[in-house]
């Protein structure tokens, strides 16, 4: 009888158990199996498995425009994409170059939807594997897209390892305006890369060692080739059976994950692409021999994606090409056009420097003379904004000359030597500060600054930029939140300290009018004081260009925005031999 009884509480203790468990994962649905209801965190389910994820989300929404592909098709920037093209796309890319998924979401697609038009980004890594087998809750596809048994789908998910359900709660403690590593899609389908695009990318070979190019490339067999190409032509014959506009394009490789490969199977991959149908081919140009135009040596970076965006719909010509009868790939050695720099920092000019940020007009007078001299031109953060994202050019030798905080020394002492050698500078003024010989609120002296007026009688040889309006602070006070620099406060919230940035700069933008016009590109961090969210904000709100405080040379790459980004600083101060950065 005991025994009987024991085996009745240890079944139903089972039973609470696996209920508990199924009502967990539910809820939490860290996979959007069932869709997502109590939690809606959708970008962190196609984060988890985007091949189950993505589907479940767009059932019910009426998309009619798709990406499909691998991962590299994530760097097709949407919002770009809708500005050439008027339309909406979701990205249904998943993880793993298996075209045998991606065939497959184009035919669900293509029953579920009135779908109109289908991009096709194809990369050579889709030779490698075909119909890999799914052994992972991170890899099933929906049974809707699979054909699969529905019940054992959901029973895997119903009664999976909690530990995904309990990571997931976790995670909502963690939720950020920036970017974390569990969640890293945005909710059109494309990765998240905000973080990415803003980081500071550096030298051509620091960059290499820091994400991930120095490794072992190990040769690779493009052994399911031609199940790859069967793949694109069933889907080539799907879309236009149905009237669906499909464009494909063949995506840029970084040069060493390229050599991983046979030539002879490339070229005759290649060949079998174009006989199936006319596609965009980015690949053999010169930003395939520059890592920094990638993620890591897999993921182009969304830059050449919004280049391949602008020869497809803007008609560019340097970048692709038009693949419309058989032909072999391009190559080319070429690397993009670069340059090397150096950003000078100053302050304050008097006659007695008592620190480091102070200076002695013959100490700048000095340092303009030995520019002049030895041939250095002085250029302004238009000039690499314009050199980086355009046409324009820069001089091979070149620097820039920086003043922080915004003394009237600069306009008293700095601004007619600079008129004397022909040379142009860019300072960053602090707003509240403007025009003011007394701390602000207080009767305290202060270095006197210069005023608006004097500003724009400047505007002739300087360019400004921003130090913020009121966010370099020297005392506290009770009349505001004190902020020495502008990054957020310890314990501050993001949502307070994103309200306080953006009406900071909505009051420097304000003043800025009255000495200068459009609005500033450059902002100067206080104290080179920054992190992820002040980075990601000061892009939001328009600064293309940022400057810390950190010593070192600068790199910048046309066509890569990214580079603009973190850039380093050389004090001047009393000390300091110039010729040591030419």
């Amino acid at each position: 009888m005991k025994e009987k009884k024991f085996i009745t509480i240890f079944f139903v203790c089972i039973l609470i158990l696996a209920v508990i468990v199924a009502i967990l994962n539910v809820v939490a649905d860290p996979f959007n199996v069932f869709g997502d209801r109590f939690t809606k965190w959708y970008t962190y389910d196609f984060t988890q498995n985007p091949r189950t994820a993505k589907i479940e989300y767009i059932k019910g929404k009426d998309y009619k425009n798709f990406i499909l592909g691998a991962s590299g098709a994530s760097s097709i920037p949407t919002a770009e994409l809708e500005k050439y093209t008027g339309k909406k796309y979701f990205n249904l890319f998943s993880y793993g170059a298996d075209l045998y998924v991606v065939e497959k979401n184009l035919n669900y697609i293509l029953k579920n939807y009135e779908v109109e038009s289908v991009i096709l980004p194809l990369s050579i890594p889709s030779a490698l594997r075909y119909n890999v087998e799914r052994t992972s809750l991170n890899y099933y596809m929906n049974p809707d897209v699979s054909g699969e048994s529905k019940i054992l789908f959901y029973l895997k998910y119903l009664f999976a390892n909690p530990r995904n359900a309990i990571e997931k709660f976790k995670a909502m403690g963690k939720r950020s305006l920036v970017q974390e590593s569990f969640d890293v899609f945005s909710l059109d389908g494309s990765y998240d890369k905000s973080q990415r695009d803003i980081e500071y990318i550096g030298s051509e070979e620091d960059y290499k060692a820091e994400k991930g190019f120095n490794k072992d490339y190990t040769k690779l067999k493009m052994a399911h080739a031609n199940d790859a190409l069967e793949a694109i032509r069933r889907m080539k014959k799907a879309c236009d059976d149905a009237g669906v506009e499909l464009t494909m394009f063949l995506c840029p490789m970084y040069k060493d994950e390229l050599a991983r490969y046979d030539k002879a199977e490339v070229e005759s991959y290649y060949k079998g692409l174009a006989e199936i149908s006319p596609f965009w081919d980015f690949t053999g140009t010169e930003y395939e021999n520059d890592p920094r135009f990638f993620y890591d040596p897999a993921h182009f970076r969304n830059a050449l994606g919004k280049m391949m965006l602008e020869t497809i719909y803007a008609g560019r010509k340097d970048f692709g090409r038009y693949v419309d009868k058989v032909e072999v790939p391009l190559y080319t050695d070429a690397k993009p056009d670069a340059r090397e720099f150096y950003i000078f920092e100053l302050h304050h000019i008097d006659k007695d420097p008592k620190n480091a940020y102070i200076i002695t007009k013959e100490k700048f007078e000095s340092v303009l003379k030995y520019l002049k001299e030895n041939n250095i031109a002085t250029v302004s953060f238009r000039d690499l904004y314009n050199y980086v994202n355009g046409d324009a050019d820069l001089p091979q030798k070149f620097c820039i000359i920086t003043f922080d905080d915004g003394y009237r020394s600069n306009y008293t002492e700095a601004y007619p030597l600079l008129k004397k050698y022909g040379l142009k500078a860019t300072i960053f003024p602090v707003g509240k500060t403007m025009g003011l010989n007394k701390y602000p609120d207080t009767d305290k002296d202060i270095y006197e600054h210069f005023s608006a007026a004097e500003a724009k009688e400047m505007s002739d040889v300087i360019e400004f930029g921003s130090h913020t309006y009121w966010m370099h602070q020297a005392y506290p006070s009770d009349k505001y939140t004190f902020r020495r620099t502008a990054k957020r406060l310890p314990g501050e919230s993001e949502d307070t300290y994103v309200k306080a940035f953006k009406e900071d700069t909505a009051k420097y933008k304000a003043l800025y009018k009255e000495f200068a016009d459009g609005e500033p590109l450059v902002f100067a961090y206080p104290e080179g004081d920054f992190d992820g969210l002040s980075e990601l904000i000061a892009e939001e709100v328009g600064y293309k260009v940022t400057l810390g405080v950190k010593p070192g040379k600068n790199y910048i790459v046309k066509g890569l925005p990214e580079t603009l980004k973190k850039l380093k600083r050389i004090n001047i101060d009393e000390k300091t031999d110039i010729s040591e950065y030419e």
